[in-house]
């Protein structure tokens, strides 16, 4: 039996180093992928942070107290 689910997921502690290959890591205003290194990878989990991602627009800075609909 294996440790309880933690509130927030972290990668494992032998892949506490991969990190994503990006595609436009100066930030440039243009599209940005963010690659996942499946070379890196060990396990069939892909951990929520090393998902392959694509922004069209940049990340939004949402705050939530400012926010309304």
């Amino acid at each position: 039996m294996g440790q309880p689910t933690p509130t927030l997921q972290v990668p494992s502690r032998f892949e506490k180093n991969v990190v994503r290959t990006l595609s436009n890591p100066k930030t440039e205003f243009r599209n940005s992928h963010a690659r996942t290194p499946h070379h890196l990878i060990n396990g069939t989990v892909t951990p929520n942070s090393l998902h392959f991602s694509i922004i069209h627009a940049g990340l939004p800075d949402i705050d939530p107290e400012q926010h309304s609909s």
